[in-house]
């Protein structure tokens, strides 16, 4: 979680809210979180979220937001400084650009970048012959798993009401981009401007 926020207030897009859900977690979060809060006015912490559960933390965070556009930071997951700037950039130059969305590196727990299991991840996933820029078909390429849910930006004017389905379960990621697809146009940002930690 340090890593994750330090990352979100490193950002050079730095118009930016970081709202952080705590679902009951008894290992220091919430006072971290405080601390930050007191440093940075960007930072706003909610507790009282009803429901556990990462797609739960994400349908409770979302209508909370203010900004033109949300996406989704996991809490052992980092951005690179230039990620909502160049993710942005769709969004403003095209109104009819609903979302965008980039590659991503692999870290292990402890942070240290696997290059092979990148280039991997990006070649599984579709991304690695996926050319920059808007999708010509975006449901095939949705349905591949290319749109990674914690690299993506979405205009909230169009996803503000499309909550998470939790009867999707594990799958509730794959089913939004889905859901993203059929809703208007989606780009691609062909660079990894983010670090998923990879957990065995």
């Amino acid at each position: 979680l340090k890593e994750s926020l330090a990352s979100a207030r490193k950002q050079t897009h730095a118009d930016l809210e970081v709202l952080v859900s705590d679902d009951g977690s008894e290992d220091g979060t919430q006072t971290y979180v405080r601390d930050i809060e007191r440093l940075d006015t960007r930072i706003h912490l909610f507790t009282s979220n009803p429901r556990r559960g990462l797609f739960e933390n994400i349908n409770y965070l979302v209508p909370n937001s203010t900004g033109d556009a949300f996406c989704i930071l996991g809490d052992d997951d980092r951005w690179l400084p230039q990620f909502l700037e160049k993710l942005a950039q769709p969004l403003l130059r095209d109104s009819k650009v609903i979302a965008s969305f980039c590659d991503h590196w692999i870290i292990n727990p402890k942070g240290q970048l696997l290059s092979k299991a990148s280039e991997l991840n990006s070649e599984n996933y579709g991304r690695s012959d996926l050319p920059g820029g808007e999708l010509d078909d975006p449901l095939r390429v949705v349905l591949k798993g290319a749109m990674c849910m914690g690299f993506s930006l979405y205009r909230t004017a169009v996803f503000r009401k499309e909550l998470f389905d939790l009867s999707c379960e594990g799958a509730a990621d794959l089913d939004y981009a889905i859901r993203a697809a059929r809703l208007g146009r989606l780009h691609y940002v062909k660079e990894r401007l983010g670090e998923y930690r990879a957990h065995r």
